[in-house]
């Protein structure tokens, strides 16, 4: 008897210690030392350029989901890798037909490429959710009769400019809206001869990479080219040699575009036009998402206006459509969830903080119609307008080969190490060629 009563004892001493640790870690212990088990938690892992707006994004999900699902951001930043670094990356991961990535953001214009790689979304969105999305940007969801992205925002080529530097001109108002209007090469030369003459007035991007590309093609559909005929690219054509020719006489002929725009990436170019106080220069939506690393000259970004690209005289004005796409990995096993974070990002919540915190444009067709945001975001309005000028890059799956190509080529014309005639004939004999390009 004496025995089980020491045994009693014992269990309540050992019952009492018990309680008073858990007592104790529960409550004087961080949290975020604590390991507790992700019973039932689906965990998507989604690779992006993981700006404060797509935090925001992923955070709100979360927390609605808080118990069940969980997106873990695999950031690529926009100012660590290049579109084309960011493209090799994705493109061996989901090579090695791994599930380690569940949701992934493509270029518009790598969707025919990374088809092969994503899975079919047709069953997980609605007619009605499709029919929401912006018809230029819902374009470029699909491939080979199959919808295989979901655009996420869009951007179009454009033309910036200062207006505090445009003010300074006479009748500058007028001036300005002229520019809004959208102007013509033509007009743009002759205001720098008579308003600022013998100084740098444009700045593109001119580097071997996909900026010089979309400058060409803007160029190219301006005059009235179509670079793909019968699903092939043609490049010795009147078009494309006066649109290469142009650009080489912006730098070499008409002064008004800096030598050094063949080493300028977006970056670059965007920082070289605003320190120098450069009054046009061709860039992307966004860019004062990026006003804090301009350092003391982010007071001049705020100054900014955006415009149509210029056009050649007689025909319209067209910029490039671009924009970034959602993807669900073909080997992902966990497609269910990831479409639910998709559906989430394609929402009116979502696609507002996209404007909000990273100067993103909507794809969600409500934020142009609807008066409410318009009247928060008044160059809603115009923006609209501009896509409706928009043209879309050759929609080839080996896309990204002719690029690269192309942007070699166009590259050496505007160094003048080729003539702007042999750099497209040996373009399109490269590309016809289908050889292994290596620069």
């Amino acid at each position: 008897m004496k025995q089980r009563n020491i045994d009693w004892f014992n269990f309540l001493v050992v019952f009492l210690m018990v309680g008073i640790a858990l007592f104790l870690i529960i409550n004087f212990i961080p949290s975020r030392f604590l390991v507790l088990p992700d019973k039932g938690i689906t965990k998507l892992y989604y690779a992006d350029n993981i700006s404060a707006a797509h935090q925001e994004i992923i955070h709100r999900f979360n927390e609605k989901y808080a118990g069940k699902i969980e997106v873990i951001p695999i950031n690529l930043p926009f100012d660590r890798f290049t579109t084309n670094e960011r493209k090799e990356l994705l493109a061996r991961s989901l090579r090695s037909q791994n599930s380690r990535i569940d949701i992934f953001a493509v270029d518009v214009i790598w969707v025919p490429r990374f088809a092969r790689w994503a899975a079919p979304l047709a069953e997980y969105f609605t007619n009605g959710e499709m029919q929401g999305i912006l018809k230029e940007a819902l374009f470029t969801s699909g491939y080979n009769d199959s919808l295989v992205s979901i655009p996420l925002y869009i951007d179009i080529g454009l033309m910036y400019y200062r207006k505090d530097i445009i003010r300074q001109f006479p009748h500058g108002d007028i001036i300005e809206s002229r520019i809004k209007q959208g102007v013509s090469w033509n007009e743009l030369i002759n205001w720098r001869d008579k308003y600022d003459p013998g100084h740098e007035f444009y700045v593109f991007q001119g580097d071997q990479y996909e900026g010089i590309v979309c400058q060409f093609t803007e160029l190219y559909h301006s005059c009235g080219g179509e670079l793909v005929t019968n699903h092939t690219l043609t490049l010795d054509t009147a078009p494309a040699e006066r649109s290469l020719n142009f650009l080489v006489d912006l730098i070499y002929k008409y002064h008004i575009v800096p030598p050094g725009v063949v080493s300028m990436r977006e970056g670059g170019s965007y920082n070289y036009a605003i320190e120098n106080d450069i009054p046009f220069f061709r860039g992307w939506p966004g860019i004062l998402q990026g006003a804090s690393g301009y350092g003391a000259d982010s007071v001049k970004v705020k100054e900014l206006g955006f415009a149509p690209i210029p056009h050649f005289r007689g025909y319209p004005s067209t910029g490039v459509y671009g924009g970034w796409n959602l993807m669900i990995s073909r080997h992902s096993t966990k497609k269910d969830a990831a479409a639910k974070f998709i559906k989430f990002a394609l929402s009116r919540e979502s696609q507002e903080i996209l404007i909000k915190l990273g100067h993103y444009y909507p794809v969600n067709s409500a934020f142009y119609r609807d008066s409410t945001y318009l009247k928060q975001y008044p160059e809603l309005g115009y923006y609209h307008t501009l896509l409706s000028m928009g043209t879309f890059r050759p929609w080839l799956e080996n896309y990204t080969e002719i690029s690269e190509i192309l942007s070699f080529y166009l590259n050496k014309a505007l160094k003048r190490e080729l003539t702007p005639e042999a750099a497209l004939k040996k373009a399109e004999q490269t590309i016809s060629s289908k050889r292994v390009f290596i620069r």
